[in-house]
């Protein structure tokens, strides 16, 4: 369900914003009366319709993300309503200059979708908490053992994969068991995915899941890898 409604998210943002840019690029040409036309002919749909539906999903998605406690998200939503009033005002007073400010927002907007942070800094899971106040986070497994003294790494792919698996987070969509399914998150208990596609997932994300590449040291891929097959039913 969460993935139909990223997708619908998605699908509806386009749409708004395509016409946005269409009706702002007859704005700033000069051309009033192919605006008024296009204005006329796509009011209810373009300026009421599609804004109500986005912000709906918007919503829905923002309930049931993993992301609910933090700033960029509710600063997007923020910004998202903000967008659609300036929006609609750009074309009632004709302005280029609160068109162009629309504009603008609109970018903003995509860059922070992507960034996950306000100053637009790519976010690296583990560095800071993707959710504060989950009940489930704990201390990860020990990654090191010590024997007699010397600390040396623990020789069980599961153990660290489990390790890296808290460390970045995954916990908040998949759980502690693998079958949260939280924000669409794949049930890793009945996934039956490759290794290399199991590769491809962490490593460039899918849907709601965030590419992980840059959150991984040494053998987290592979240890990951173990671990998420670990969990199989």
């Amino acid at each position: 369900m969460y993935t139909g409604l990223l997708h619908s998210h998605t699908t509806l943002i386009f749409l708004y914003l395509l016409l946005f840019l269409i009706k702002l690029t007859l704005l700033l040409m000069g051309s009033q009366d192919a605006l008024q036309r296009l204005r006329k002919k796509t009011r209810v749909f373009g300026e009421m319709v599609l804004p109500t539906l986005f912000l709906l999903t918007g919503i829905g998605l923002a309930v049931n993300s993993p992301y609910g406690s933090d700033l960029w998200l509710w600063l997007k939503l923020a910004l998202v309503g903000l967008s659609v009033f300036t929006g609609i005002m750009t074309f009632r007073k004709n302005s280029k200059g609160m068109g162009l400010l629309t504009l603008g927002i609109f970018i903003y907007i995509v860059m922070l979708s992507y960034r996950k942070s306000p100053d637009l800094k790519r976010h690296i899971p583990g560095e800071t908490s993707q959710i504060n106040n989950s009940t489930e986070m704990a201390e990860p497994p020990a990654a090191e053992n010590t024997v007699e003294g010397k600390t040396t790494v623990n020789a069980d792919p599961v153990m660290r994969g489990q390790a890296a698996f808290l460390r970045i987070g995954c916990i908040a969509c998949h759980g502690s068991d693998g079958a949260k399914r939280l924000s669409g998150a794949a049930n890793l208990q009945t996934s039956r995915l490759s290794d290399d596609m199991i590769h491809d997932r962490i490593l460039n994300g899918k849907n709601a899941m965030m590419p992980y590449k840059e959150a991984l040291h040494g053998t987290d891929l592979e240890d990951l890898t173990a671990y998420v097959k670990s969990l199989r039913k």
